[in-house]
């Protein structure tokens, strides 16, 4: 197993091992219910009612993240997302959320202009002060905020409290402290091995693209690397930021011709100014926090299935230039796109994880994941431990999806490109009714 061979002492279950910023599933039949009774009580005048019913929708999503205490004639609820936690009061007349952003401990002008400043840019919140606390609140009639707005308005809150924390941490960090209530530290095994991975990934990206010459397989490259770091080390804070930025750059232009090359150098300049960080700013963003509002699309399985099927052109484009280096990467960017951007069905999160960890066997090593399913240094896959795990898997659904089929036996066993390529074309045929 490299370097982390003799290092590392520490043996988990992989299902131990939990990634992603967003771990709850798409909704299922009872969360599109809840979802419906929320506009049903609110057009039909219960506009408490119809507030609960969301909230109980979250809940139902994101488990302990979200609180609901029901009491005489009012509601009060608390969102924990990002570090930040939003409380929420409810009766028959009146709705009112207040998020504390951090604690002005100095007034100072510079401070409150930028605060300030930023109520332009809100929409259903404002930012305040509450004694010595800046906060990001809203206080209005029930009847005037209908559930749609009241989603809106906690998902503003619970984003542009976060952002605005980091900033003030960073812009101002004499005159306000942040409040931190809702991070979970990571042992320092796990952040150094994160670390660690990160520069490797982009030490690689770079070799990569170097020796390749089509554009816009380079973006591709790119973009893989961005999706992985993003999904499995799971950064928060201010790496978060820098890395959402590079996805920002290239969806900023419609890349073609004759401007991929600049797309593709923008991106890499970013990735580049990540590398001079020092090792112990990097591993200030390695944490873990509930993430309810994130800005994620919710796919059904079937759906997900048909982007990863257009998606495997990648593949074949790998293999016309013969650069059967490029398949492994081209997989990761498919199923790292799906798990960044779309809302994780359960079923292929389990399945996108035996890929994960073939084709991650170093960094699965380093996190303490004795349970190996490649050994990357007889360049030789485990094949019945990776069909006896698929099998489980498909098991584990087959009361859920009576015609979920996933041969296993299938898959190509003689390297790792022939066996990404394999697992989503398998993947892809997977038929499950929504």
């Amino acid at each position: 197993m490299g370097i982390f061979s003799n290092i590392f002492g520490k043996s988990c279950d992989p299902n131990e091992v939990r990634f992603g910023r967003c771990m709850a599933q798409s909704p299922g039949e009872e969360q599109s219910q809840l979802l419906t009774d929320s506009d049903k009580l609110y057009n039909g005048g219960d506009c408490a009612g119809g507030y609960l019913a969301y909230m109980k929708y979250l809940q139902s999503m994101f488990g302990d993240a979200v609180e609901i205490a029901e009491g005489d004639g009012s509601c009060k609820y608390v969102i924990r997302h990002g570090s930040k936690e939003i409380v929420c009061t409810v009766d028959a007349n009146e709705v009112s959320a207040e998020c504390v952003v951090a604690t002005c401990v100095k007034p100072d002008v510079a401070l409150m202009r930028y605060v300030l400043a930023q109520n332009a840019n809100m929409l259903y919140s404002k930012y305040g002060l509450d004694g010595e606390n800046i906060v990001l609140c809203q206080r209005c009639p029930a009847k005037d905020m209908s559930v749609s707005s009241f989603a809106e308005m906690l998902s503003e809150i619970g984003l542009s409290a976060n952002t605005a924390g980091e900033h003030l941490e960073a812009e101002f960090p004499e005159l306000a402290i942040c409040r931190h209530s809702n991070i979970i530290t990571l042992s320092s095994q796990e952040v150094d091995t994160k670390v660690t991975f990160l520069r490797a990934w982009i030490n690689d990206t770079f070799r990569l693209v170097e020796t390749t010459e089509v554009e816009n397989l380079r973006s591709y490259i790119i973009l893989s690397a961005t999706f992985k770091i993003i999904y499995l080390i799971s950064p928060e804070g201010a790496l978060l930021n820098i890395m959402e930025s590079i996805l920002d750059i290239y969806s900023e232009y419609a890349p073609d011709a004759n401007n991929n090359t600049e797309i593709n150098y923008r991106m890499l300049s970013v990735m580049e100014d990540i590398m001079t960080m020092p090792d112990h700013e990097i591993a200030k963003s390695m944490y873990r926090t509930h993430a309810v509002f994130q800005e994620l699309n919710y796919k059904t399985f079937m759906e997900l299935a048909d982007s990863v099927t257009s998606l495997l052109r990648l593949v074949v484009q790998c293999s016309d230039i013969r650069r059967p280096d490029l398949v492994p990467v081209m997989c990761e960017y498919i199923i790292g796109g799906q798990e960044v951007r779309f809302g994780q069905h359960q079923l292929a999160y389990d399945l996108f994880m035996i890929l994960w960890r073939v084709l991650n066997t170093e960094f699965f090593y380093g996190l303490g994941v004795r349970n190996m399913l490649y050994n990357d240094t007889a360049d030789a896959l485990a094949k019945d431990k990776i069909i006896a795990e698929i099998d489980a898997i498909t098991a584990k659904y087959a009361a859920e999806y009576p015609s979920l089929k996933f041969d296993a036996g299938r898959l190509s066993y003689d390297s790792l490109d022939t066996f990404a390529c394999s697992f989503l074309i398998e993947f892809k045929n997977i038929q499950i009714p929504d």
